[in-house]
């Protein structure tokens, strides 16, 4: 269940981001707010920390987010485009300065990082490439103390959203979380599902997020994971 009881400095962010999604300068991106919230992926339950989370799209399929010196694109030349993935963690007030943000929506993620507070929260961004006719869900995030892990889904558009079928563009998913890392956690991992269930279409409009869905439902199991232990 969603909470209503969050920070005035959290509200007012998210007000922010859902003022930038209405006024068409952020069309490209999503906000959200999720507490204690429960997912299922192929029927089974996955519990979920608190969690507020940002998307933004870029226009093409190169990384357009960069939290250090090198950007990603110069590290990724040996894999292949669909198993393309970046995870960054911008941990302290000064790292979240140097992030650099190439796209339209750049403000509403600058004010995203900016409403988080680094002594007890962390702010983690995961880029990955996905067919333009297709959304991508957050269905849960957990993060300990030494692991970090984010499980997702993705849908078809609805038919009137309009895309390009053959185009394939990066997304970056900006997620504050209640734990303050002091480093990259030594365990993180990623998982995707290829259908959702049915609770993402029931409970997806709720955080000020456009609902592009067309409603496709399912328990699919063709599903990727990304891992990086120690």
């Amino acid at each position: 269940m969603p909470s209503t009881d969050f920070p005035r400095r959290r509200l007012l962010a998210a007000g922010g981001c859902l003022s930038a999604v209405l006024a068409g300068c952020a069309g490209l991106g999503e906000s959200e707010t999720t507490a204690e919230h429960t997912a299922a992926d192929g029927g089974t339950a996955m519990p979920s920390d608190e969690y507020d989370a940002l998307t933004l799209r870029s226009d093409d399929d190169e990384y357009f987010v960069v939290t250090g010196e090198d950007s990603p694109n110069e590290r990724d030349d040996d894999r292949s485009r669909s198993s393309r993935y970046d995870v960054a963690f911008v941990v302290t007030d000064d790292e979240a300065a140097d992030v650099r943000i190439d796209s339209d929506d750049a403000d509403a993620a600058r004010s995203f990082l900016e409403a988080t507070d680094f002594e007890t929260e962390s702010v983690v961004i995961e880029q990955r490439p996905i067919d333009d006719c297709y959304r991508r869900h957050l269905l849960s995030v957990q993060a300990r103390p030494d692991e970090f892990r984010t499980q997702y889904c993705r849908s078809l558009k609805s038919p009137t959203t309009p895309c390009e079928a053959d185009l394939t563009v990066m997304e970056a998913i900006f997620v504050r979380v209640q734990q303050a890392y002091d480093d990259s956690p030594s365990s993180r991992a990623s998982g995707e599902s290829a259908s959702c269930p049915d609770s993402v279409f029931e409970t997806d409009d709720t955080s000020g997020g456009t609902d592009d869905s067309d409603g496709e439902t399912g328990h699919d199991a063709n599903r990727t994971d990304e891992e990086a232990d120690g």
